[in-house]
């Protein structure tokens, strides 16, 4: 659990540094959290089924 947790900080980091670089729209911090945040429940759904 600790390793996916790891890299899903480093994939959300690696989104952070990319939305920076490139401001392509302006989007509310909430909207953009809650984004993150499914993305992040779908790469651990994803894990999950791919290791079990």
């Amino acid at each position: 659990m600790m390793k996916t947790t790891i890299a899903n900080n480093r994939l959300s980091t690696v989104i952070l540094e990319r939305e920076s670089i490139y401001p392509r729209y302006k989007i509310p911090k909430k909207v953009k959290q809650l984004y993150h945040l499914v993305i992040i429940l779908g790469i651990i759904y994803i894990f999950s089924k791919v290791i079990a």
